[in-house]
C-alpha cells in the first residue's frame, strides 16, 4: 500500500504552468455550482485543488468553450459530443438512461419509431437527435425543469430527459420508453500535449484510487451505479465508429429488421473476442475519417473498400453483404439496353436536378469517380441516418437518391406512398460488401486477425449467412444466396 501512495503523489505532483481550466454543467451530486460534487472532489484528488479552476456553465456553453479551446478539459460527455479531442481509458461514470417522457393523458402515444410525428424538446446543447431514427420538430430548452413544465401544459408532445429531473410535483403526470440505455461518461481533454499528459496522469491515478479504495470512498452511493469497480481497465479498448443508433441501444429494444441485422451480425462476431472491451460511438458523416489516420483501437464498421482507403487503412474479411446499389426517382429515368441508368448522363442533361449523398460516403470506386464530376451545385448532403435522408427525399430537396435496394423496400412504405422507380447503375456493382476499416496500426492488425477469424467459423457454420438474409425478401433469396458463396466460400453448402 504505501508503494501505491508513493506512486499516486509522483502523479498528482507533476507541473502545471498554468491552472487547469475545467468546464461542467450543473449536475446534482456530481458537479454543484458551489463547486463542490463527486467529480471535482476526484479532480482535486488527481491533480491537486490548488491547481484547478472550475468554470460552471451550461452544458451548451461549455461545450463551445472546449470547441474554443478556452477549458483544458470538460467533464461528463459522450464520445460523440467532442470531435477534437483526446478520450482516457477510464471513464467518469455510466450515465442514467435517456428517456422519452410523454403526458399520461395523450391521446397518441409516442415510441421508439414514431418520434418523428411528434413535437420534441430537450435541454440546449445535448444534442438527442442523434439518437432519433426520423427528423422531427424539435424545441430546444435551457433548462431540464423548464422542458418538464412545458410538457405538463402541452406545449410540447415529448421532453427527452433523465428520470431524476422529472420536478416531483410533475412526477404523476409522465409516462416514458427508454431511447438510450445507460452509456459510459467522459472526460475530454484538449488535443494537444498538455491535455495527452493531463489525460494520461488521469488514467494511472484512476487506476491507483481504485486499487487503494480510495475512488470507492468519492463516490459512496454512486459507485455501483458507475460501474467502475467493473471496469476492466487491462482489457483491449476498440472504439467501433458506425451510423446506426441500434448498435448505441443494446438489446432491450425492438428495432426495425433492416438494423437488427447488422446489430446481429456484429454482436455475433463481438461475442466471441472476449478479450476487448467494445464501444460504439454514433457518426453523422465520413467527410472527416483522414483525422483518425494511425489511430490506435477505433475501427469504422461496414465500409466499403477502395484503393483510396487501402492507403491508409486495415480492412477485414468481408462480414455483411448486399444486394447491388440501384439509383431512385420518383419519375421513369432514361436507361440503356440493360435497363441501366448513366449517372453522368443523367445529371449532365438535367442541371437542374439534385441527387441527395452521405458526405464522406463511398458508393464503390466507379461510382464515387462519376459523383466526383458532378457540379456541387447538383449535390445535396444528406443525414447518415436512412431514415431521415428518406424523409427529405418525401418533400422533395432532392430528386435522386442511390441505395441499397433491402433498405428502401422496407423503409420506404413507412415514409410515403408514393411510388419510386429504381434501377442499376452503369458502373455498379451486382453486390456490395462490409468490412472493419482500421486505421494501419499494429493493434488494430492484431484485432482484425481476430475478427477475422470469428467471420470465418460463422461463415461454415451456416450463422453468418443465417443473420444476413433477414433482411432479404423472399425474392431475392436466390440471388443474395449465390453472391453469399461468391464471396464467402463457405465450406458447407447454404441452401436457400
Amino acid at each position: 500500500m504505501k508503494l501505491i501512495a508513493v506512486f499516486f503523489t509522483l502523479f498528482c505532483c507533476f507541473a502545471y504552468a498554468d491552472n487547469i481550466k475545467v468546464g461542467a454543467d450543473a449536475w446534482a451530486d456530481v458537479t454543484e455550482t458551489d463547486g463542490s460534487g463527486i467529480y471535482f472532489k476526484l479532480l482535486n484528488e488527481i491533480y491537486g485543488a490548488e491547481n484547478i479552476e472550475v468554470n460552471i456553465e451550461s452544458f451548451h456553453r461549455s461545450l463551445k468553450s472546449f470547441e474554443d479551446k478556452k477549458i483544458d478539459l470538460l467533464l461528463g460527455v459522450f464520445r460523440e459530443d467532442v470531435k477534437h479531442a483526446i478520450i482516457p481509458n477510464w471513464y467518469i461514470n455510466t450515465d442514467d438512461p435517456i428517456l422519452v417522457f410523454y403526458r399520461k393523458d395523450s391521446p397518441n402515444k409516442p415510441n421508439i419509431h414514431n418520434l418523428s410525428d411528434f413535437s420534441n424538446s430537450w435541454v440546449r446543447g445535448y444534442h438527442f437527435e442523434r439518437f432519433i431514427n426520423d427528423r422531427s420538430d424539435t424545441y430546444k430548452v435551457n433548462s431540464a425543469d423548464e422542458g418538464f413544465i412545458l410538457l405538463a401544459n402541452n406545449r410540447i408532445d415529448t421532453f427527452i430527459d433523465y428520470l431524476d429531473n422529472v420536478p416531483t410535483a410533475l412526477t404523476d403526470k409522465f409516462e416514458y420508453f427508454e431511447l438510450l440505455p445507460p452509456r459510459r461518461l467522459y472526460i475530454a481533454f484538449q488535443k494537444n500535449q498538455r491535455g495527452q499528459k493531463l489525460a494520461n496522469i488521469f488514467d494511472k491515478n484512476m487506476s491507483l484510487l481504485r486499487k487503494s479504495g480510495k475512488l470507492k470512498t468519492l463516490y459512496a452511493g454512486l459507485y455501483e451505479k458507475s460501474e467502475l469497480d467493473t471496469f476492466e481497465e487491462n482489457k483491449e479498448k476498440m472504439v467501433i465508429l458506425t451510423d446506426e443508433i441500434s448498435l448505441l441501444r443494446g438489446n432491450k429494444q425492438q428495432v426495425l429488421p433492416v438494423n437488427q441485422t447488422l446489430k446481429n451480425n456484429l454482436n455475433l462476431l463481438f461475442d466471441q473476442l472476449d478479450g476487448y472491451d467494445f464501444e460504439f460511438k454514433l457518426v453523422d458523416n465520413y467527410a472527416d475519417i483522414t483525422e483518425n489516420i494511425g489511430q490506435d483501437n477505433l475501427c469504422y464498421s461496414d465500409m466499403l473498400k477502395t484503393s483510396e482507403r487501402a492507403k491508409h487503412y486495415l480492412f477485414s474479411q468481408p462480414f455483411a453483404l448486399y444486394l447491388g446499389l440501384q439509383i431512385y426517382s420518383k419519375t421513369p429515368l432514361p436507361t440503356n439496353e440493360y435497363n441501366q441508368v448513366n449517372l453522368l448522363a443523367l445529371l449532365n442533361t438535367h442541371q437542374d436536378k439534385k441527387i441527395g449523398l452521405v458526405s464522406g460516403r463511398s458508393l464503390g470506386e466507379k461510382i464515387d469517380q462519376q459523383l466526383s464530376q458532378l457540379s456541387e451545385k447538383q449535390i445535396i448532403s444528406t443525414p447518415t441516418k436512412l431514415n431521415r435522408t428518406l424523409a427529405i427525399f418525401n418533400h422533395d430537396r432532392f430528386d435522386y437518391l442511390i441505395e441499397y435496394p433491402q433498405y428502401i423496400d422496407l423503409l420506404w412504405p413507412n415514409i410515403s406512398q408514393t411510388k419510386l422507380y429504381s434501377y442499376p447503375l452503369e458502373g455498379g456493382r451486382l453486390y456490395s460488401v462490409g468490412h472493419m476499416m482500421c486505421p494501419k496500426t499494429d493493434t488494430n492488425q492484431t484485432f482484425l486477425n481476430h475478427f477475422n477469424q470469428n467471420v470465418q467459423t460463422l461463415v461454415n457454420s451456416g450463422a453468418l449467412y443465417n443473420v444476413l438474409t433477414n433482411e432479404v425478401s423472399d425474392v431475392k433469396q436466390t440471388e443474395f444466396t449465390r453472391y453469399f458463396h461468391q464471396v464467402f466460400k463457405p465450406k458447407t453448402i447454404v441452401l436457400e
